[in-house]
């Protein structure tokens, strides 16, 4: 079941570079070594995300 609080999940059929797919990262077709990018991409757009407060949401 999923928690209908739940943010940041893709609104719509996206490419990780546009606004819809918040904080889907994932690119078709990637390799690990590009797991590196993807992760400071999301790290990123969480810090930019008024909705997240990384001090005292995340666990």
């Amino acid at each position: 079941e999923y928690n209908p609080n739940l943010y940041g999940y893709a609104t719509d059929d996206a490419y990780s570079y546009q606004p819809a797919s918040h904080f889907n990262v994932g690119e078709n077709f990637a390799m690990s070594r590009d797991m590196p990018f993807m992760a400071r991409n999301l790290v990123e757009r969480m810090k930019n995300d008024p909705k997240v407060d990384l001090k005292n949401h995340w666990k």
